[in-house]
């Protein structure tokens, strides 16, 4: 994996999932002025306090034209996979419960004034990276 920090502004990115970790993805993917939409027969509480468009039903491959990202971020495997099989070449997606399958990983993110520092385990494990940021959070603390 070679780590880069992407440029989202005006592009859309598809979530295929109307949960709480969609919920998190679609968060910082609109602060970072991305064109969201979400397709989910349901979303969790929090999606209404966000800007996306939000298209209520299930997933069909045609909901994935024109999006530069896609999440797939559902709690059921055959959905995530079949969203992995509809992405076209150009597109980069992340299979949320299965990183193998996915052409690219989130990082872990600590944001100070001037900088951004990323935290990865390259996908193996979500936790770890979690942990690793909390602690550079603390040490950004104290200075």
């Amino acid at each position: 994996m070679y780590p880069i920090m992407l440029d989202v502004t005006d592009k859309l990115v598809v979530i295929v999932g109307g949960g709480r970790i969609a919920l998190r993805k679609a968060k910082g993917l609109v602060k970072e002025r991305a064109k969201v939409t979400v397709v989910s027969p349901e979303l969790a509480e929090g999606f209404s306090e966000i800007s996306i468009t939000w298209k209520q039903k299930n997933y069909e491959a045609s909901d994935l034209e024109g999006a530069f990202l896609i999440f797939a971020c559902t709690d059921n495997v055959e959905v995530n996979r079949q969203v992995r099989n509809d992405t076209a070449s150009h597109q980069l997606v992340n299979i949320t419960s299965e990183q193998e399958l996915s052409s690219f990983h989130n990082m872990a993110v600590v944001e100070s004034e001037d900088a951004v520092f990323a935290v990865s385990t390259r996908g193996s494990s979500p936790s770890r990276a979690k942990q690793l940021r909390m602690k550079l959070e603390d040490w950004l603390n104290e200075q």
